[in-house]
């Protein structure tokens, strides 16, 4: 059994080892006035020997007693006042043992199946901190929970940053985070199946006239983005551009780097500053109900579309498991409806093509 070893001075006889129903290696049974008698191992001869040695030693009904028979195998029966030392231990490690192979049991099983540690950082409304949320855990999470707690299992949060996050589940301390895309790690599993997209969307100021149709059309207007973003998942055309302009500053990029960074974002364009912002429409939509600023902007057209995954870390053994669990689970609350509901909670429109393209 993993884990558990007895040592070699505590082990049983060796015939009684191997488990043939043949042995009889000699048993030794201690009397009261020390002498001990030698007698085959067969389960009636030991019972025998059990009612003589009770007798000799004058046990009281209210005496503990301990019993090992195995038939065939190996019968024991002796007073625990008398059992020798290198004995009460092997029992000690037996029972330790069985105790672990029982909670690995359950840890392995539905109900009691054990404890996920879930890595979170700030993305709202797909990942959010619950105290500045109002309670609200964030779509990506309330997913984990609807699939999860079912099965018996505790989830178990921490909140940092993105990077942060994915470290700890790249090195193990953590088993999942939420939500990602396939070229945020090349060492984090990921789900079998996207179950949602990000929809790359342009924003500009209520009443521009501008809409998107390809790079080209961006050339005289000052575009946002933030530090740190990419979106050569979605457009490495697009990324080019903004690394290329930013590079020759020649304005027509600026980059916020700032705690709310999307909220100092659509300011900027509120305010004049910025002509185009691009970002998830969910997330825009969101902020946007959340600070009142309906009526502010208007959707100029769509990037691209980025896939999005639950990463698991390629250290936990159980992560298959996890997996199989989490893909089951991704249908059941789409097909039922129960992902629409959940993008309620949040103010958020359902979507039709949850997993695809919404």
């Amino acid at each position: 059994m993993p884990g558990c070893r007895l040592d070699r001075r505590m082990r049983p006889p060796a015939a009684a080892r191997r488990g043939t129903s043949q042995a009889r290696a000699p048993a030794q049974v201690r009397l009261r006035d020390g002498a001990a008698r030698l007698g085959p191992t067969s389960p009636a001869a030991m019972r025998r020997t059990a009612r003589r040695t009770d007798g000799a030693m004058g046990r009281q009904d209210g005496a503990e007693h301990l019993s090992w028979n195995d038939p065939g195998r190996l019968g024991i029966s002796l007073m625990t006042e008398r059992v020798p030392m290198r004995w009460r231990m092997m029992l000690a490690v037996l029972s330790l043992c069985a105790g672990q192979a029982f909670s690995q049991t359950l840890a392995g099983s539905g109900r009691g199946a054990g404890e996920i540690r879930v890595a979170t950082f700030d993305y709202c409304p797909y990942v959010c901190n619950p105290d500045a949320e109002g309670g609200r855990l964030g779509i990506a999470v309330d997913v984990i929970k609807e699939i999860y707690e079912p099965l018996g299992y505790r989830l178990v949060f921490r909140n940092s940053n993105f990077k942060r996050a994915l470290l700890s589940v790249e090195d193990g301390s953590f088993d999942i985070i939420p939500m990602l895309n396939p070229g945020n790690s090349k060492d984090i599993a990921l789900s079998g199946s996207q179950w949602i997209s990000l929809v790359q969307t342009f924003y500009v100021k209520k009443g521009s006239a501008w809409r998107y149709h390809g790079i080209a059309s961006l050339q005289g207007r000052v575009t946002g983005s933030i530090v740190g973003y990419n979106y050569d998942s979605v457009s490495p055309e697009y990324e080019r551009y903004l690394e290329a302009h930013h590079k020759e500053n020649d304005g027509s990029v600026v980059y916020v780097a700032s705690g709310d960074s999307i909220l100092n974002v659509l300011k900027l364009v509120e305010a004049g500053r910025i002509d185009v912002f691009n970002e998830d429409s969910f997330t825009v939509d969101y902020l946007i109900a959340k600070h009142h600023l309906n009526g502010k902007f208007a959707s100029a057209g769509v990037l691209g579309f980025l896939p999005q995954y639950t990463g698991f870390s390629r250290k936990n053994p159980r992560t298959p498991e996890l997996i199989a669990a989490f893909d089951k689970g991704v249908r059941r609350i789409v097909h039922s409806g129960r992902f629409n509901d959940i993008l309620l909670k949040y103010g958020l429109k359902p979507a039709s093509q949850a997993g695809e393209k919404r």
